[in-house]
């Protein structure tokens, strides 16, 4: 995408954007939700995007997962975005360079409504989600239960 530097470095210093430098753990909770909601799923539609941002928060209350924000999105293997080797790892450090600027802002601004407490639950508590093209594993059908199916994707919860 082009973008002016003018315009990157206002987005900067709004605090709109990722800090540079910085890796995922020592970003703030709520850029790495940004982050994280850009990399899992960017491409969604703003319900999708709302009830993943849902999960991360879900997971946050749940005794089952890490209690802070953080830990509970870098947890190894749980959010796909962060793994080893993922396309879109690098692309979370730099969103406007490979997304047209509003994509970005939308799941920016879905993170600070989740983070201020202005997002309802719409997945009534889902723990986890996949693509409905994406085969339910096993361990997920034996041990929790569909809750809600927004656009292409499956929440599952207790």
């Amino acid at each position: 995408m082009n973008y002016s530097l003018d315009e990157i470095d206002l987005l900067y210093k709004l605090k709109i954007l990722p800090e540079p430098g910085l890796d995922f753990p020592q970003q703030k909770p709520m850029m790495l939700t940004a982050q994280t909601l850009f990399g899992e799923g960017r491409n969604q539609t703003l319900f999708a995007l709302m009830g993943i941002a849902n999960v991360i928060k879900n997971r946050v209350i749940s005794k089952k997962f890490p209690n802070s924000y953080i830990e509970a999105m870098l947890q190894s293997k749980q959010f796909s975005c962060f793994n080893a080797g993922n396309v879109n790892r690098h692309k979370m450090m730099n969103p406007w360079a490979y997304e047209p600027l509003n994509v970005w802002l939308r799941c920016y601004v879905i993170a600070r409504d989740l983070h201020k407490g202005l997002l309802d639950d719409i997945v009534f508590g889902a723990l986890f989600y996949h693509d409905e093209t994406i085969k339910t594993p096993k361990w997920m059908r034996d041990n929790y239960r569909r809750l809600v199916e927004i656009d292409d994707i499956i929440f599952w919860g207790e």
